[in-house]
């Protein structure tokens, strides 16, 4: 039900976008799992991310930076793809 709930809330949010001219058709339980996939496995592969040596100390530090913004992050990415 929870589930349900949320993916109307953002099918009305994308309908209307799509109504006004600002976003494209999209499916909405695609935008979804995009939104919910990005946040877990960035969450969860970041403790891993950080443990790799082999990773240049620059996309650490830039990854660190964008803690506590990472919903923001992905606002932003999930726009760029809907908005016409």
């Amino acid at each position: 039900e929870d589930m349900v709930a949320v993916i109307s809330i953002l099918f009305n949010i994308l309908e209307q976008g799509k109504k006004k001219g600002v976003f494209i058709e999209v499916a909405p339980f695609l935008i979804h799992m995009m939104i919910m996939g990005t946040i877990l496995f960035y969450t969860k592969g970041t403790p891993i991310k950080d443990k790799q040596e082999w990773l240049p100390a620059e996309i650490k530090a830039r990854d660190k930076k964008m803690k506590g913004k990472l919903g923001e992050e992905v606002s932003k990415l999930v726009l760029k793809a809907i908005k016409r």
